[in-house]
């Protein structure tokens, strides 16, 4: 292992050490390249998107692969995959966004397969952080298919998500490269901090005419 994975390793375990949601003892971390593997068990989805999300907060991290395993406490009554189902297609029949989507709900294992389509990328990123919102027991596999109902050309797309980046001043758009093919969005580019990379994926999630988003934004190595 080289002194960069090394170190980078180190971070992250000592971050775990210090989070109430994770026990450090039950996950191993390896590194290569910057490349992270994550590996054990956790006892809920909470503490499994935890240690993701820590990990990919550190500077230097370029992928992060969660194999951990979820494994509930012994005592702990897991509620049937109907009644699990049944409460979260309630929960989009509530929401004026979702109520007539085809959404179809599926449950293996741990995790909840969302499927059928939706009529913009927004609303299947709301869906499922509705869904992943709704339980700490299953991790949420988000395979909706966006169907736009209006034809937005791709040039159009690109061209409204660069201007409402330059005028909102959120990063230099000469850093940035924005390309979009058959609604399918790329980011390129550099970005100054955390919360303008957020900010410009929210601009391109929120966009009319984006089926999907591929964010390759990198954040300055001065900051």
């Amino acid at each position: 292992m080289s002194q960069f994975d090394e170190t980078l390793t180190n971070q992250i375990k000592d971050r775990f050490r210090a989070d109430s949601r994770i026990d450090p003892d039950k996950i191993t971390v390896e590194a290569t390249n910057g490349a992270i593997v994550l590996s054990g068990t956790v006892p809920s989805v909470t503490a499994f998107n935890a240690a993701e999300a820590t990990t990919w907060a550190f500077h230097g991290v370029i992928s992060v692969r969660n194999n951990l395993k979820i494994i509930f406490p012994e005592n702990f009554k897991k509620p049937s995959d109907s009644v699990v189902s049944d409460n979260l297609r309630q929960l989009f029949s509530w929401d004026p966004e979702l109520y007539l989507e085809p959404i179809t709900i599926t449950i293996e294992n741990t995790s909840i397969f969302l499927k059928g389509s939706v009529s913009s990328f927004f609303k299947k990123f709301h869906a499922g952080e509705l869904a992943k919102n709704s339980t700490s027991i299953f991790t949420i596999r988000n395979e909706l298919a966006v169907v736009p109902t209006s034809n937005t050309s791709d040039l159009t797309i690109a061209q409204s998500i660069t201007k409402s980046i330059d005028y909102y001043a959120i990063a230099n758009i000469n850093n940035l490269a924005v390309e979009v093919q058959n609604g399918h969005v790329v980011l390129r580019g550099t970005i100054p901090n955390q919360t303008s990379y957020d900010a410009v994926e929210n601009i391109a999630r929120y966009t009319d005419g984006v089926t999907d988003i591929d964010n390759r934004l990198t954040i300055a190595e001065t900051l």
